[in-house]
């Protein structure tokens, strides 16, 4: 059972411009871990080489005792999902097929839907509260509406890993707090979540540990009270922030 996504040393740059610097962070089943940062740190970049879906300069990706470049394309889409930022509906598919295609890692391209690939869609459909959308062309919807489907799509996948972008950018407050409790409940049940956080409360309610980046490097990783309370992330965010304990867990005001 791989049981970790690993990254070591990662360099990347653009027209010779760094973007990720000596950068290794590791995601194991089981845990929620949040990738904060300004804007340009370098994030999307490295959910995107953690995803294979670029190529690092330098270092390599591990997912479990091999390299994630061995694996074949299927083997890769069972393990791990990548949803990107803003995930986009080229076609006018009705949303249940949108869905569905989460599925296809797991069978033939000639095979019809299973039982179990049919209760996959399902259950994804109602972790994401997409249940009134399943008829509707996805191309209709609004930005927070087709977010959702797209991650009842990385859902349906049932991976071991899923890598989310921002997947909470465009939603209203209600269906913020319903992703990341469903992406907590993936970790929860032995599966591991790594999710790029501009909120840094959603951040410290819901991430068992956190990674900074600033410029291309890691500059703060630990337990959200640890990493909230670093001068560093202010200093990244050229903010102030403060770190407040109350009976419902941390809260953070920055100015």
């Amino acid at each position: 059972m791989v049981s970790e996504l690993r990254a070591e040393q990662i360099d990347f740059r653009y027209r010779d411009v760094p973007v990720l610097r000596d950068v290794s962070l590791a995601l194991a089943r089981g845990e929620i871990v949040g990738l904060i940062g300004p804007n340009g740190a370098g994030k999307t970049t490295l959910l995107r080489i953690l995803s294979g879906l670029q190529p690092p300069d330098a270092g390599r990706v591990l997912l479990g005792e091999g390299e994630l470049q061995d694996l074949s394309t299927a083997e890769r889409a069972r393990l791990l999902a990548y949803l990107p930022q803003g995930a986009p509906a080229h076609w006018p598919l009705q949303v249940e097929r949108v869905v569905e295609l989460g599925r296809i890692p797991h069978r033939a391209w000639w095979q019809s839907l299973a039982e179990a690939d049919r209760q996959a869609v399902d259950n994804a459909i109602a972790a994401t509260d997409a249940e009134r959308l399943r008829g509707r062309i996805v191309t209709t919807l609004s930005g927070g509406e087709r977010a959702r489907v797209m991650l009842a799509r990385v859902f349906a996948t049932e991976p071991c890993f899923i890598l989310a972008d921002e997947p909470v950018a465009s939603l209203d407050p209600f269906h913020q707090l319903q992703v990341m409790a469903t992406l907590r409940a993936h970790a929860a049940g032995g599966g591991g979540v790594l999710v790029v956080l501009h909120d840094l409360n959603l951040a410290a309610r819901f991430c068992d540990r956190l990674v900074a980046l600033d410029c291309g490097r890691r500059v703060c990783e630990g337990a959200p009270r640890e990493v909230l309370a670093d001068p560093a992330l202010a200093a990244a965010y050229s903010v102030r922030i403060d770190v407040v304990e109350e009976p419902d867990g941390l809260w953070v005001r920055y100015r």
